[in-house]
């Protein structure tokens, strides 16, 4: 019968193996998206609206959005106040004097830290049509290339901490050696591995939160300290440290050191899955 050890280990890898196949098998919404306006986009309305709101899928981050309302003419309308009230933008507005207007946005998921752009057009006592969608918006190509990166990075150490700890089989004493430097090369592996995904982390909420405006050091640690996305990479950075640090302590030590293959890798790998 398999033990705890070897249990966990195995689950590790099926869960990893599952997870690889989830994006093949569900769509994903990579952006906000809106799902409502008020005043809706085209709307020619008797009086000037209190407010705009609009309505996005995910939550957003207010200190990184950034707003415009113009009339007509070309000329920048005043807004009175900004704010966010779950996942709906909101301005208060002035008294706005009959004429066209355009509104346009620029934000920042609180989920996954994608941009976003948009318009709405209204009128106040003035007829307006209603302008084309645009099209969405698609990651650069340096996010895409650190996100695979990081991905590979991680299913390398996954799968190097699988195969020492929980699949690499026991031999004979003769060849006993030859299975401890096998071993000692796969912790090599996931050691390697997991300073990369380390790496490739940090590169990337810098690449995004540049991305979005953060200027600064303070920026880049605003976005991971007060999002969604950030308690996530702020735990999945911490797995990936505690994953490499025990596989350098593992590497140097002689087999047999199971609570710590346990406690240190085999747990940790299957919570970063």
């Amino acid at each position: 019968m398999p033990s705890l050890r070897h249990l966990t280990l195995r689950l590790t890898l099926i869960a990893a193996a599952a997870i690889c196949l989830l994006p093949a098998a569900t769509p994903v919404l990579a952006h906000p998206i809106v799902v409502g306006t008020d005043p809706a986009d085209g709307a020619t309305l008797a009086e000037s609206p209190r407010q705009i709101r609009v309505w996005f899928t995910e939550p957003i981050l207010l200190d990184f959005t950034a707003v415009e309302l113009t009339d007509g003419n070309g000329r920048v309308a005043p807004i009175s106040a900004l704010r966010v009230e779950g996942n709906a933008l909101v301005l208060d507005l002035p008294p706005l004097p009959p004429n066209a207007y355009r509104l346009t946005w620029k934000i920042l998921s609180d989920e996954d830290l994608h941009l976003s752009t948009g318009s709405l057009v209204f009128g106040v006592q003035q007829a307006v049509e209603a302008p084309a969608l645009p099209a969405p918006p698609v990651p650069t190509p340096t996010e895409v290339l650190l996100r695979w990166l990081g991905f590979g990075a991680m299913a390398g150490l996954i799968g190097a901490v699988t195969i020492a700890l929980g699949l690499l089989p026991s031999t004979p004493a003769d060849r006993e050696a030859h299975s401890r430097e096998v071993r000692r090369r796969l912790l090599g592996l996931a050691l390697a591995a997991g300073l990369l995904a380390l790496a490739v982390g940090l590169g990337l909420l810098w690449f995004q939160a540049r991305s979005a405006g953060a200027s600064s050091l303070g920026g880049v640690w605003q976005i991971a300290s007060q999002t969604a996305y950030g308690a996530r990479w702020l735990l999945r950075q911490s797995l990936l440290a505690e994953l490499a640090l025990t596989a350098w302590f593992l590497r140097r030590r002689r087999p047999g050191a199971r609570l710590i293959e346990f406690v240190g890798m085999a747990l940790p790998a299957l919570a970063l899955v």
